[in-house]
C-alpha cells in the first residue's frame, strides 16, 4: 500500500495537482491539508475505492475535517487550482525561480551547499546551521516571508499566485541577505 503525504506538496504547489503525479505512482491514499483550505483549517484523506469499502462511519475522524465551510472553501480551491492554464503558470514560476536559486547557488558556493525546487516550493540548504540562521533573520527583517527547517534550510513556498516580479524580489533579498 502507497501512501502519498501531500499536506506541503500538494494542491498545486509543485505545478501538478499532486506532487506524486511527477513520480509515475498511484498511491493508495492521499493524505492533504493545508493547501485544499488556502488557510481556511481542513484535512482530507482520499482513499481508493477498495480501502473505502472497509472503512464505516465513525471508524475514522479528523480535527479539521467535514464542516461545511471548510468543504466548500476546498471545494472552490481545487477547482480553481486543478485547471491546465492556473498549474502551468505554477510551473513557469518555479522554473523562473528554480533558475534564480541555482544562479545564487553559483555565486555563493561558500556558503549554500545545494538548492533544490520542484514547482513553488524550494529549498537551500546552507553549510551550517549560523549562516542559515543569520541569512533567515536578515531575510525576515527585508520582509521575505520563509521557514527555516532542520537548522541548515531555508525554504520558500511563495503563494501560488506569485508575479515573476515578486520572486525577482525575493531572489534579490535572499542575495543581500547573504
Amino acid at each position: 500500500m502507497l501512501i502519498g503525504d501531500e499536506i506541503q506538496g500538494g494542491i498545486g504547489r509543485t505545478g501538478k495537482i499532486f506532487a506524486y503525479k511527477h513520480y509515475g505512482v498511484n498511491p493508495d491514499i492521499i493524505t492533504s491539508a493545508k493547501g485544499l483550505g488556502s488557510g481556511i483549517p481542513i484535512g482530507a484523506t482520499i482513499v481508493k475505492k477498495y480501502i473505502s469499502k472497509i472503512i464505516s462511519t465513525g471508524f475514522h475522524g479528523s480535527t479539521f475535517g467535514g464542516g461545511m465551510l471548510q468543504t466548500r472553501v476546498s471545494y472552490n480551491v481545487f477547482r480553481t487550482i486543478n485547471n491546465k492554464s492556473f498549474l502551468n503558470k505554477v510551473l513557469i514560476n518555479g522554473n523562473l525561480l528554480s533558475s534564480l536559486i541555482k544562479k545564487m547557488h553559483l555565486l555563493h558556493k561558500d556558503k549554500i551547499v545545494d538548492t533544490r525546487c520542484l514547482g513553488l516550493m524550494a529549498g537551500v540548504e546552507f553549510k551550517d546551521n549560523q549562516i542559515a540562521l543569520k541569512t533567515y533573520e536578515k531575510m525576515s527583517k527585508n520582509g521575505l516571508i520563509s521557514t527555516l527547517i532542520q537548522g541548515n534550510i531555508i525554504r520558500l513556498t511563495p503563494p501560488l499566485t506569485v508575479s515573476t516580479g515578486e520572486i525577482r524580489k525575493a531572489i534579490k533579498i535572499i542575495t543581500q541577505s547573504l
